[in-house]
């Protein structure tokens, strides 16, 4: 089998990774890697924060090349309208039109529903709470 070629997106802004490391915690990005290296070393990982690098060129001209997407969490919400959430949306975009296997955790949901022109419903209840109540 071939080594698969894999884009993990950062969502955090690089101040918050900053604020991770001081704290001696991973960034969600670097989590991502080291799970999956507990499944397999057969992958070519490639990391890219849409929202800290000046230009997306960086990895648009090569993005055919990924097997698949992992987009993970950030400490951003999709309510708050700002150039770093929709530099985020703007990527999801040219990732759809260019990558079939997307994985779109939490944050990564948020930013591909809006991409994809839906809304993402603000929670009123809570986190992690029974919305029967």
């Amino acid at each position: 089998m071939k080594n698969l070629n894999l884009l993990i997106v950062e969502g955090n802004l690089n101040e918050e990774n900053e604020n991770f490391k001081n704290s001696g915690i991973q960034t969600h990005a670097e989590s991502l890697k080291e799970s999956l290296s507990y499944f397999t070393n057969d992958l070519n990982i490639d990391v890219f924060n849409p929202c800290s690098e000046k230009s997306f060129d960086k990895v648009l001209l090569n993005i055919k090349k990924y097997d698949g997407l992992i987009w993970g969490g950030s400490s951003l919400n999709i309510y708050n309208d700002c150039i770093e959430i929709r530099r985020q949306i703007s990527f999801m975009k040219e990732c759809f039109k260019n990558i079939k296997k997307i994985l779109a955790i939490c944050w990564g949901m948020q930013v591909a529903v809006t991409a994809a022109g839906g809304e993402a419903p603000q929670v009123t209840w809570g986190l992690r709470a029974d919305p029967s109540k």
